[in-house]
């Protein structure tokens, strides 16, 4: 009888472990399926060239690299991409930007990052490329985090095709933080770049993140992905703490100067104040 018992319990196992890969294996054909579907409609929506898969080192850059994807990871990437370039407007986003690709862990070298852009030529011309990482569980804080990274690199992107006002924005950087300048200190401070100061401090400072911290690039980058993923609550900083006002209207200003509908979108939304506000 035990022994019986012993089988029909093992049994269950097998069929339970076996329904599961079967489940995952349908699940898996489902989001692969929703994932081309969503490709072919953003490609044909931004005129953007939208991918995944690994990067082995040297196939976009010498120093960058990244593993393969799960399915699910690029769906939901995908879902909040399609967000965030809706915050653009799709004819020049196109001309700014060539392709979107996607990896699960990426590194430059050897250093983690959650992402990145790259020219075609060293000299920072040519067609342009972001690379997002998804090595993280797809949650709401996640999800954000996709999005504002599109911008931040996006942003990087637009500091090198456009003309911006670097000095005047390094003017407000504090004599009393160090501004690391070359790219490795950056990437090393990047893995573990929680400040000592609490971030009220550093709001007084001008910085909207301690991730600013890590180079004055990055610094721009930060105030670019609050200000377009979520404008109120930059107003609201910007509204307490003066150089992050006057940062911020370095910033809005550059954006409107980059086409007449962004200039529009900011006009019409609760940063415009800040444009004319020192």
């Amino acid at each position: 009888m035990m022994k019986r018992q012993i089988t029909i319990v093992v049994g269950v196992i097998l069929l339970s472990i076996l329904w599961q890969q079967i489940h995952t294996s349908f699940s898996d054909r489902d989001t692969e399926l929703a994932v081309q579907e969503l490709l072919k409609e953003l490609n044909g929506k931004y005129n953007i060239s939208f991918a995944f898969g690994a990067l082995q080192d040297g196939e976009y850059h010498k120093d960058v690299s990244g593993t393969q994807p799960e399915i699910k990871h690029v769906y939901a990437a995908l879902v909040e991409l399609n967000q965030a370039l809706a915050k653009y407007p799709t004819d020049w986003l196109s001309h700014v930007l060539n392709r979107v690709y996607i990896v699960d862990k990426l590194n430059i070298s050897g250093f983690r990052v959650g992402g990145t852009y790259l020219f075609e030529n060293d000299r920072g011309t040519g067609k342009t490329t972001i690379i997002i990482a998804t090595d993280y569980d797809i949650t709401a804080d996640s999800k954000t985090f996709l999005r504002r990274v599109f911008h931040h690199e996006l942003s990087s992107i637009l500091l090198i095709k456009y003309p911006f006002p670097k000095d005047q924005w390094s003017s407000f950087w504090p004599d009393d933080i160090v501004c690391p300048t070359d790219q490795k200190s950056i990437l090393q401070f990047t893995q573990n770049y929680t400040s000592p100061l609490d971030i009220q401090t550093l709001h007084k400072k001008g910085f909207v993140s301690d991730y600013g911290l890590a180079g004055l690039e990055n610094d721009i980058n930060t105030y670019a992905e609050l200000m377009i993923d979520d404008p109120e609550k930059m107003a609201i900083l910007a509204d307490q703490f003066p150089i992050i006002r006057k940062k911020l209207r370095i910033l809005l200003l550059f954006y409107s100067g980059l086409n007449p509908e962004i200039q529009q979108k900011i006009k019409d939304g609760p940063l415009a104040k800040f444009l004319n506000q020192l």
